[in-house]
């Protein structure tokens, strides 16, 4: 099962061969064209895919549909289905950023376009962008000011932790990994899941929250 982590190595390894000034990088079964501009969701995609392991080629499927045809369009998606971080991001987390007012729109949605990215960690990220002053191509970038006050959330399409016999009673392991990889659950900001801690209240209203989300979101997919 993939973590957050693994999505940070993957992007921190095809970042930096963009910086080094390679033109392409393979990473499990994914191969990165490093030059190409304008696949900023793309890019996110395929290194969640990279960090599953492959298999490349599963376009806009891949993980249920949660990584959509456009920036904007994947947001709304990872939030719908209750992906949002609450409080500070760990290295892993996909954030996307507002899209400008006169933003280019997607072909297949509509949508303005918007931007996404990885975050790496440190006030980084691994984005693709046409931008001649961060780019072109695919590149770890800082975040400056101007992208921070352009960010609109920060999204974990895979979880933080992965439930283990150390911090969970062995018949719940099944259970409890569930709730994570539905996004129900997320652990702690440190990577624990403090399986036997008493629940606070704050705790449990965003559980039922993005409980209530997810099912929204299952109910609508199966009325299409």
């Amino acid at each position: 099962m993939p973590k957050l982590s693994d999505v940070a190595t993957v992007a921190r390894k095809v970042g930096a061969a963009g910086n080094s000034g390679s033109k392409s990088i393979r990473v499990n079964t994914i191969e990165f064209d490093l030059t190409e501009i304008g696949y900023c969701s793309r890019l996110v995609r395929e290194i969640h895919e990279a960090a599953e392991g492959g298999p490349p080629g599963c376009g806009f499927d891949y993980r249920g549909g949660h990584f959509g045809c456009c920036a904007a369009k994947t947001e709304h998606t990872l939030k719908t289905a209750g992906l949002s971080v609450i409080g500070d991001p760990q290295p892993g987390a996909i954030v996307c950023f507002n899209h400008p007012p006169n933003g280019k729109r997607c072909k297949y949605c509509g949508r303005r376009v918007g931007h996404i990215a990885i975050y790496i960690g440190e006030n980084m990220i691994v984005e693709n962008t046409s931008s001649l002053s961060r780019g072109p191509g695919t590149h770890i970038h800082h975040l400056t000011e101007g992208l921070r006050q352009r960010i609109s959330g920060y999204y974990n399409a895979f979880p933080a932790i992965v439930a283990e016999e150390v911090d969970v009673d062995k018949w719940a392991l099944p259970w409890v990994q569930r709730a994570i990889d539905e996004g129900l659950l997320t652990g702690y900001p440190d990577g624990t899941f403090r399986g036997r801690q008493p629940v606070t209240r704050q705790e449990l209203a965003v559980a039922l929250v993005r409980l209530k989300d997810i099912s929204s979101l299952n109910s609508r997919l199966s009325d299409e």
